[in-house]
């Protein structure tokens, strides 16, 4: 089973290289979604700190 598909991706070699860009991207956005749900959170966290030093007072 797996010889057959390793024959079918040196017959037609499209598809690895689709397959590569598609998980490089799907990667690369992760990453950058991840990034700005961090921002968001910190953004949040901080404006939390900044109202509760402003209730305390």
């Amino acid at each position: 089973m797996l010889q057959v598909v390793f024959d079918y991706f040196r017959t037609n070699p499209t598809w690895p290289l689709a397959i590569t860009i598609l998980s490089t991207a799907m990667i690369w956005l992760y990453k950058e979604f991840k990034v700005m749900l961090e921002n968001d959170n910190k953004n949040k966290l901080a404006l939390v700190q900044k109202n509760w030093i402003y209730i305390h007072q």
